[in-house]
């Protein structure tokens, strides 16, 4: 049987993570920009309250994402069966990094388990966002899941 470590440590999910995968977007077309997958033995719990920043731009140093683009986090299973939606809402709500008061907030309780993906979508009417010029995060806890 496996439980979670009741012992958990704050984490931030971002481009950097090694079990993330950056992707660049295509113009008027949803597209899935980055995803994490649930490494082994690993739950990541994004809790209410929990933050989310995205930054994207079609050439370094450019900031030209539009405003009103659309960025989505969705959960997913292994197989990509079952599919929740997290976050649906205007790039210019999550665009913020600095100001907690103004980061958007997550409002719901969600585990991403070992394998599980947690997707970022990016929907872009005028350019190309490239992906060495994503960045995000995305605030949580991470704990380790042993066996008994």
């Amino acid at each position: 049987m496996t439980q979670p470590v009741e012992i958990k440590d704050e984490y931030r999910v971002t481009q950097n993570d090694p079990n993330v995968t950056v992707n660049p977007s295509v113009v008027a077309t949803r597209t899935m920009v980055a995803e994490y997958i649930g490494p082994d033995s690993t739950v990541f719990v994004i809790r209410p309250g929990d933050v989310m920043s995205c930054y994207f731009e079609s050439a370094a140093g450019l900031d030209d994402c539009a405003p009103n683009s659309r960025v989505e986090l969705v959960r997913t299973d292994p197989n990509g069966i079952v599919t929740r939606q997290i976050v649906d809402v205007s790039y210019r709500v999550v665009s913020n990094f600095t100001d907690r008061n103004m980061m958007y907030t997550i409002g719901q309780r969600i585990e991403i388990r070992p394998r599980d993906r947690l997707q970022i979508w990016l929907t872009e009417a005028n350019a190309v966002m490239i992906a060495a010029s994503t960045e995000f995060q995305i605030s949580g806890v991470r704990g380790a899941i042993v066996r008994y």
